[in-house]
Order: structure tokens, then C-alpha cells, then sequence
């Protein structure tokens, strides 16, 4: 009779086990369906969202939602297998961490309806091979494509006027990058990493180029800084160790340490400098003065230029130079108010209506 109960409560805890295991999956496993069929669905912001097969359709009039990349508030679909995502007409903004960790996507389609594209959108999306940005989009924000190792190619429009930090931080695979002639910024580490990228061609609407922005791009031989540049940031091209040359034009002001001529080995824990590095550039103008002091060739280029700058210019005169005042990548009635107290002699705000500039 014992044994007879306990082969019946063995029967019965097994079966509990069957019913519930469904139930108890893994919150990190990937789930699979054949083409065509509808795995899961459900809404996503002003959105919604279905998963057929592998592919992911957003659909909507409106924004879509915005997640995390480091706990538990992720983005629905991660879960799925999803190697590609179709993006529908009407949808205007595409979520932070949208698609973060989506590794098997291959492929994704954004219509010019959306205007924004949210932090870490498509980090770590390592099968990620190309993606065409539409010129709707205004900004590439922090670490947008950062450890797509796959991705060769990306066009980015003319509409962009921001790269942010780490945007494309290491995109290892990229071998080319277009910059649009109206972006403003390079924000620190922007293409930190790319270990593929050759040769860099920089606008000249760029102002300034933030530190460690190429680092560590081990085989890029050819840099053009366009003539705006006013400022380089420390580290912008260390570990260049390829790059034996560049020209610095005469609108640089301020070179901070190590921007160029540099390079680590792994685990070193020192600088290296670059063998026979060249500086090409203007005489008492930034350029000599980081070559004089790190001892570095300088080849001077006609001479001193009648307008070359020896000097950081002051706040002001920056923000004349560049007429958008607060940083919005257009010149609106905010800037041409902060620009008119200024010529009046009155209290000049950087931001808007602001902090005072000090």
C-alpha cells in the first residue's frame, strides 16, 4: 500500500512539473517560430508590435517606448530571434534601448516619419551589417550603434547635426564613415574603437572634436580637419598609431594632451609616441605650440596667416561665430535675443535665458 502511494504522489509531482514548466523559462532565452507565423505581439508606447517568423513590425502614429539595457524594464521582443525589424510609416520617435541586445538582427527599416532616435537604440546589435539613417533624424545619440562589430557601413544625412558620446564606439568592422557638412560636434569617443576606419574626412561646420572621439582607430592613415575646428579635445587620435601626419588648420586654438601622436600597447600602461610624427600647421598657432612642446616635426604652411588665432577667443565671440547659441543646430529668436543683449551691452546668457556667462 506504501508503495503503491508513493509511485501515485512520484505520478503527480512529475505531471505538476510538465504543466508548469512553461511557465518558469528563463527570462534570457530566445524563443524561435517558423516563417510566417505570429509569435507574439503587443504595444509598444504610442505603438504596437507583432513578431512573425524572425521579423518584428512596429506600427503606430506616434512614439514608440524607451527601455533600459541594464535591468529588468527591456524591450518586449528582446526575448525573440528577431533578425529583422520594419519600422512603419507613422512612427515618430524609436525608443531608448529599442532594440539593445537584439543580436541575430540583421537588418532594420526606419521611415522618414521619425524625428528621433533614442540612446543605446541598437547597442550591441553584433550581426548588425547596415543601416540607412532617414533625414528626418537630426541627432546620433550616446552609444546609438556602440558593439555593432558587424557594421561596415552607415549613411548618415545631412540633417544630423550631433554624433554623440560613443555612438559608434567599437564598430569594429567600419571601414568608412560620411560626415555630414552640418554637424556642429563629435562628441567624446564617437567612433571609439573603430579599428577598421581608414580615413576620416571632418566638415567644416565642426567646432569641436571631443576627447578620445577616434581612439584606438589602429588603421586610420589620413585625416582633414575642416577649418572650424576651434578645439581638440585630449586623446581625440591616440592609439592612431598608423596616422604618421596631419594638418592642423589655423582656426585651432586649443590642442589638450595627447590628441595626436600617440599611441598604448596592451597592458603597456604608458604612451608611445608615434616615430617620425608630423605636425603640418601655422606658425604661432596651436599647432606649433603642440609640436614644440611634444617634440614633434612641424612643417609650417606659408607662413603666419593674417587672421590665425593665438588665443582661446572669449565666449561671446565664440557664440558669434557659430550664431546657435544654445546648441539646438539652428539659429532661432533664443539666440539672436542672447546675441542683441550682448551688442546692447547687457547680460549675455549661454543657455537660452540661463546662467550668465562668467
Amino acid at each position: 500500500m506504501k508503495k503503491a502511494l508513493c509511485i501515485t504522489l512520484v505520478y503527480a509531482i512529475l505531471m505538476t512539473m510538465l504543466v508548469f514548466a512553461p511557465f518558469t523559462a528563463n527570462a534570457d532565452e530566445k524563443h524561435t517560430a517558423s516563417t510566417g507565423d505570429t509569435v507574439a505581439s503587443g504595444t509598444t508606447g504610442d505603438c504596437t508590435w507583432k513578431i512573425e517568423g524572425t521579423k518584428l513590425t512596429i506600427s503606430g502614429n506616434g512614439k514608440m517606448g524607451s527601455y533600459d539595457n541594464w535591468d529588468d524594464n527591456t524591450a518586449p521582443w528582446r526575448i525573440y530571434d528577431i533578425t529583422e525589424a520594419v519600422i512603419e510609416k507613422g512612427v515618430t520617435m524609436i525608443g531608448k534601448a529599442a532594440f539593445c541586445d537584439c543580436y541575430d538582427l540583421t537588418k532594420v527599416t526606419i521611415p522618414d516619419t521619425v524625428t528621433g532616435i533614442g540612446s543605446y537604440a541598437f547597442y550591441n546589435c553584433t550581426s548588425l551589417t547596415s543601416v540607412t539613417i532617414p533625414d528626418s533624424v537630426t541627432s546620433i545619440g550616446d552609444s546609438m550603434f556602440f558593439g555593432c562589430t558587424s557594421l561596415t557601413s552607415v549613411t548618415i544625412p545631412d540633417s544630423v547635426v550631433s554624433i554623440g558620446s560613443n555612438a559608434f564606439g567599437d564598430c569594429s568592422s567600419l571601414t568608412s564613415v560620411m560626415i555630414p557638412d552640418y554637424v556642429t560636434k563629435i562628441k567624446s569617443e564617437a567612433f571609439y574603437g573603430c579599428s577598421s576606419l581608414k580615413s576620416v574626412t571632418i566638415p567644416d561646420s565642426v567646432t569641436s572634436i571631443g576627447s578620445f572621439a577616434f581612439y584606438g582607430c589602429s588603421n586610420l592613415t589620413s585625416i582633414s580637419i575642416g577649418k572650424s575646428v576651434m578645439k581638440i579635445d585630449s586623446n581625440a587620435f591616440y592609439s592612431c598609431e598608423k596616422l604618421s601626419s596631419v594638418t592642423i588648420p589655423a582656426s585651432v586654438y586649443d590642442i589638450h594632451n595627447n590628441a595626436f601622436g600617440y599611441y598604448d600597447v596592451v597592458g603597456g600602461g604608458y604612451d608611445i609616441k608615434i616615430e617620425g610624427f608630423t605636425i603640418y600647421g601655422y606658425t604661432d598657432t596651436a599647432a606649433e605650440r603642440y609640436a614644440d612642446s611634444n617634440c614633434f616635426n612641424f612643417v609650417s604652411l606659408d607662413g603666419k596667416p593674417t587672421e590665425a588665432p593665438t588665443q582661446a577667443p572669449t565666449e561671446p565671440e565664440i557664440m558669434q561665430i557659430k550664431g546657435d547659441i544654445d546648441g539646438d543646430g539652428k539659429v532661432s529668436i533664443v539666440d539672436t535675443t542672447v546675441i542683441q543683449r550682448y551688442l546692447a551691452g547687457l547680460e549675455t546668457t549661454v543657455e537660452g535665458i540661463g546662467e550668465p556667462i562668467e
